[in-house]
């Protein structure tokens, strides 16, 4: 499903046809034109995936690229013939995991993760490389870092080409 974007020649064009209160409406419609305009310059390919990690279990992770699900063994390098990204995750400390990307994004890339598995924990996403991201999953109310955070988590890579 595409969305539809209202496309004005000017931001003025709502604001002189509906007055001052259409202000807000045709800057959105500004935006979202030149969202689009930015992307067909800068493509980008979105990955996503769902993390998991029960208790007592190392963290797994489903990968989707492309609209299907792509098996991609740790240490495998999926890019060979192919137009995949492979991810490998570690839980290399309590409450952090290391994400690591078989190739880099040629102009880097962008990363979502939500939700955690609880509204009392926090989820922080530090980037410290083109191809390394460590994800650090915190509880609010212990005030600790915490092992077991995600469940179901879904984590987006955008990865702009």
């Amino acid at each position: 499903m595409s969305v539809n974007y209202i496309i004005p020649t000017s931001p003025n064009l709502f604001i002189e046809r509906y007055g001052l209160q259409s202000a807000a409406p045709a800057n959105i419609a500004m935006i979202n034109h030149l969202q689009d305009t930015i992307a067909a310059v800068a493509p980008a390919t979105i990955i996503g995936a769902h993390l998991n990690h029960p208790m007592g279990q190392p963290p797994s992770i489903g990968i989707i690229a492309k609209n299907q699900a792509v098996p991609c063994p740790a240490g495998c390098d999926c890019t060979i013939g192919r137009d995949i990204t492979c991810f490998t995750i570690s839980n290399f400390a309590t409450g952090k995991y290391m994400i690591i990307l078989s190739v880099p994004a040629a102009k880097g890339f962008d990363v979502l993760i939500a939700p955690l598995s609880d509204a009392r924990q926090n989820v922080g996403v530090e980037v410290i490389s083109p191809t390394q991201v460590i994800v650090s999953t915190y509880d609010i109310v212990g005030a600790t870092y915490i092992d077991n955070a995600f469940k179901n988590t879904y984590i987006q890579f955008m990865l702009w080409n």
